[in-house]
């Protein structure tokens, strides 16, 4: 098909018994592009087994139904989560992808009202996986994208938030969930920041810096009146810029005064920035953002809480 993009998506990201919104595509010897399954057919597992009968674990949709698949996805998720033929990796992978989908259209559309819903059906598969065991969490960590973009950052962030927070004791599901949730939420205030502000390529102006910092706010002023976004689901939205030693935004702060679920989004929030890569500045490498933020910036942060995330890091490897 002349002009048309394709997408290889993987054949255990198909459930059984499903009808797709979507067409899918195989390629054949030739690399040509031929129909399998079109929009609003079942796939059932007599295709499956057909496919892997010949050996075929790809097939390819196209940039027009990139979306729909990724709806797809993300309402099967729970399916494809509990499947014990998919691979840890995979889920990872497949919850990546999903997520991301999600927030690139909440920042789109950030007044959504099913927002919180949506990532309420993700966020405790995205738990179970974090706190599966260190090769679980590698496997979330070897898939984050480390080119900085507001919404895999905010993935990333979610991602290290869970895993730091389970790692320093707290086990109970529904918090985890909720602490997730805001997490991955925590800069949707940024929708709200100029475009020229929010992609500048290079570094900002002071003025620049104090519109940047109104993100905060404006993503409190956006979740608050969604019914599903609780109090403790708001600490890492309100607390993630807050510093132990008063210098932080937007209230600033002091030490006892920030919540222990902030505590570790300012954590995780500041090593994700350092170490993904901007247009004009390379990211720092782990080591070298966890010693600066055990020395120079010492003072910003919980360095109890600091060091159960280098040990957390250092197992994940």
């Amino acid at each position: 098909m002349p002009g048309v993009e394709f997408h290889p998506i993987q054949l255990d990201s198909l459930v059984i018994d499903t009808v797709l919104e979507f067409e899918l595509h195989s390629k054949t010897a030739s690399e040509a592009f031929v129909l399998f399954r079109g929009r609003d057919q079942e796939f059932g597992s007599r295709h499956r087994e057909g496919l892997l009968s010949h050996g075929i674990h790809t097939l390819y949709v196209s940039d027009e139904d990139q979306r729909q698949y990724g709806r797809y996805i993300e309402q099967n998720i729970s399916r494809l989560a509990a499947d014990p033929t998919v691979s840890p990796l995979k889920k990872a992978e497949l919850l990546y992808s999903v997520s991301k989908g999600v927030l690139l259209e909440s920042f789109a559309n950030p007044r959504s009202t099913d927002l919180v819903k949506r990532v309420d059906k993700i966020m405790p598969h995205m738990v179970d996986v974090i706190v599966q065991g260190k090769e679980a969490l590698a496997s979330m960590i070897s898939i984050m994208s480390y080119d900085y973009y507001t919404f895999t950052h905010s993935i990333n962030v979610s991602t290290f938030t869970v895993a730091l927070a389970n790692e320093a004791g707290v086990t109970n599901r529904q918090e985890l969930y909720e602490l997730g949730t805001g997490a991955l939420l925590h800069d949707i205030g940024k929708s709200e920041i100029p475009k020229d502000i929010l992609s500048k390529a290079g570094p900002l102006t002071p003025e620049e810096m104090e519109v940047m910092k109104t993100h905060v706010i404006r993503g409190e002023k956006l979740l608050v009146s969604k019914d599903s976004m609780t109090a403790s689901r708001m600490l890492p939205v309100s607390l993630h810029h807050e510093k132990l030693n008063g210098r932080g935004y937007p209230r600033a702060l002091k030490a006892d005064q920030i919540h222990l679920h902030g505590r570790i989004a300012a954590i995780c929030d500041c090593f994700d920035a350092m170490t993904t890569h901007r247009p004009y500045a390379q990211g720092m490498t782990a080591y070298q953002a966890v010693q600066l933020m055990k020395g120079k910036l010492r003072d910003d942060f919980d360095q109890e809480l600091l060091s159960s995330f280098i040990v957390l890091l250092g197992n994940a490897r």
